[in-house]
């Protein structure tokens, strides 16, 4: 069988963690018996490059991918955060962080925010702008 690939480059933000991935994805492919090869696509490496590469076996990404086009990745597994507001279930959620001495609160606190699509590092994101 031909090597399928993995890459956690989004999650990949120190050598460290880096290091983490890459026995993880040698422990999934030990146990599951694919045979994956571990690339590299460090930044400026696009990630829709390798999000549409056909070998693309495992991978962590945003769901972005998925809001463009649900067609193009087949989800097998999702992770289910222990916290008590995830239900026990493999819920994604997005969080506003602002400074303490923001106006902001809540999100009804923003009616003229708009959000657009940052492309770069460390990844594509949808980010507020007044």
């Amino acid at each position: 069988m031909t090597a399928r690939i993995a890459n956690a480059r989004m999650y990949s933000v120190a050598p460290g963690a880096t290091a983490a991935w890459r026995r993880l994805f040698e422990w999934v492919s030990s146990e599951s018996g694919v045979q994956l090869e571990i690339i590299d696509h460090a930044f400026p490496a696009k990630l829709e490059e390798l999000w549409e590469r056909p070998d693309l076996a495992a991978t962590f990404i945003c769901g972005l991918p998925f809001a463009k086009d649900p067609r193009a990745l087949v989800p097998i597994v999702a992770p289910i955060p222990a916290p008590a507001r995830y239900g026990g279930k493999p819920i994604y959620f997005t969080d506003f962080v602002v400074k303490v001495e923001s106006p902001f609160h809540t999100l009804a606190d923003t009616p003229e925010l708009t959000f657009r699509l940052q492309r770069g590092p460390p990844s594509p994101a949808a980010l507020p702008h007044a």
